[in-house]
């Protein structure tokens, strides 16, 4: 089977798009390490290791409150937040183990930009996901839910 020859013209776009893409990548990198763009850099924004919930305490089934959980990650991995849904899962939630339920099976993931990183990207929490994502008048919002059911957001 014989590969088809390029034409200049062909040549000379792929060289344009390749190196719009290498140019958006270095562009990002750098912006990172200044700390222009990236995952928040709050401590509990990185682990969810330390947190322990009360099992007697939920509100809910554990299967409930994993698929709460899935509907906030499907919320925000993609071009636009789904801002309601968020609101939704964060008022259905009577109880503080409730909520650190689903911080905890949130757990960590990949963020970039807009939502999840294939390759580029940081590891962080639901927390961090929210603050990348959500307005600031929702985060007003989620944060008030958070200190009703006691706990702290930052």
């Amino acid at each position: 089977m014989k590969i088809p020859e390029l034409t200049d013209g062909q040549l000379k776009v792929m060289g344009w798009v390749l190196g719009t893409i290498a140019m958006g990548i270095i562009a990002y990198l750098v912006l990172k390490k200044f700390g222009f763009i990236g995952a928040s850099k709050d401590p509990a924004s990185k682990t969810v290791d330390d947190i322990n919930v009360n099992a007697s305490n939920l509100s809910f089934s554990t299967t409930d409150l994993d698929s709460k959980t899935d509907l906030l990650y499907q919320a925000m991995d993609r071009f636009g937040t789904d801002e309601d849904t968020i609101m939704e899962v964060f008022d259905s939630l009577r109880t503080k183990d409730d909520l650190l339920y689903i911080i905890k099976s949130f757990g960590v993931r990949k963020y970039f930009l807009t939502g999840h990183g294939l390759l580029l990207g940081d590891d962080i929490n639901l927390i961090g996901w929210l603050k990348n994502e959500v307005s600031d008048y929702y985060i007003t919002e989620i944060q008030t839910i958070f200190t009703k059911l006691g706990v702290d957001m930052l």
